[in-house]
């Protein structure tokens, strides 16, 4: 039960109250919110005037708190970590730009590396049958120019398959080597049990931003499909292993480079799973989109878009079934809940939650 010394005013306050939170600073807090009673409080995990900071929710896992640090556009090294849930205890650190004497240091030429990004902006999923837990990563630093900074700059770019107990590093796939356009993977690792081939598969599926979809096994890490969702001329397939093929001459240069994919519209897609064929596609009135995307098991699909459109389409087909405008930019994830058998859904937008329900029969 809610202790009764917190109010209405006594909330407020907290959230005025940044040792309450895990904090945009760069430290990490942990508190009991019924009784809004810190309960550990850890030092700053990096150094928040070099960029350090916090954009995601953590990760619990057992008895570990797992999480990233982003800053890589201020030239922060990345890294992913985990404390002990009842002590603050960091026991275990992966870094997502390896430095001297780590595998993947060799892919950065001279001290690139200290500076090499790779931040983590979103959490990651976690496997319990696998024991796994997968984080995306983002660019390498600096971020459009390569030339100081030779080699695939692992692991940016990347999936990391870390073993959540110890921080080893299971496996890894680099989606984009020595990137220079801006196609960071900072993005949730779907994971889904698929039919591949005549067999039970345990795959990772991913949509990345350097316009290829990806199925990956998601025990092993081995490269299972690659092929464009969208306009792309970057590249020529994957040789076996699963590496990009880059074509000659779509690299930044002083005149400019066209590069596909380009941010010509937003959209939402639905794509098979298997063949990689797109299904359907709902296109957006704003010119970008980074809001959520929640799917119910009645395959009702709910996102949003900039120009504070809040919208529900049908899963199966991407028919328009509703829509409402916010106001503001919807950049967050839909939540759905039931109350009494009642379902709701809330979307926070701006400084607001707005919830949603079917109205009563």
């Amino acid at each position: 039960m809610p202790s009764p010394n917190v109010s209405f005013e006594r909330i407020q306050q907290a959230n005025r109250e940044p040792q309450n939170w895990l904090t945009y600073s760069g430290g990490l807090a942990s508190q009991r919110h019924s009784l809004l009673t810190q309960i550990w409080k850890t030092e700053p995990v990096g150094d928040p005037k070099q960029g350090y900071a916090f954009t995601h929710a953590p990760l619990i896992v057992k008895d570990k708190v797992i999480a990233g640090t982003a800053g890589g556009e201020f030239g922060a090294r990345g890294f992913i970590a985990a404390w002990e849930v009842k002590t603050g205890r960091e026991v275990w650190r992966f870094n997502t730009v390896p430095g001297p004497g780590e595998a993947g240091h060799e892919t950065w030429s001279g001290d690139s590396w200290m500076h090499g990004g790779a931040p983590v902006w979103v959490t990651g999923s976690y496997d319990p049958d696998a024991n796994l837990t997968c984080w995306g990563t983002g660019n390498p630093g600096p971020d459009w120019d390569g030339a100081g900074r030779g080699g695939d700059n692992l692991y940016s770019c990347s999936v990391v398959a870390l073993d959540p107990d110890t921080g080893v590093l299971r496996w890894h796939y680099q989606f984009s080597p020595h990137n220079e356009f801006d196609w960071d993977s900072a993005q949730i690792p779907v994971l889904a049990d698929l039919e591949w081939q005549g067999r039970g598969r345990k795959v990772m599926l991913w949509a990345n931003r350097n316009g290829m979809y990806y199925v990956l096994d998601r025990t092993t890490g081995e490269f299972l499909k690659g092929q464009p969702f969208v306009k792309v001329n970057w590249a020529d397939g994957f040789d076996p292993k699963g590496r990009p093929i880059p074509l000659p001459g779509m690299g930044p240069t002083k005149e400019g480079t066209l590069i596909y994919p380009g941010n010509v519209y937003s959209s939402i897609q639905a794509i098979d799973p298997k063949t990689g064929r797109k299904r359907w596609t709902h296109r957006l009135s704003a010119p970008s989109t980074e809001a959520g995307v929640l799917t119910t098991a009645s395959d009702v699909l709910f996102s949003g878009a900039r120009d504070g459109s809040f919208f529900a389409l049908d899963a199966r087909s991407g028919q328009l079934l509703w829509q409402t405008n916010l106001g503001f930019s919807v950049a967050a994830g839909p939540m759905t809940y039931a109350i009494n058998g009642r379902q709701f859904v809330s979307i926070m937008v701006g400084s607001s939650l707005f919830t949603f329900g079917l109205r009563e029969r």
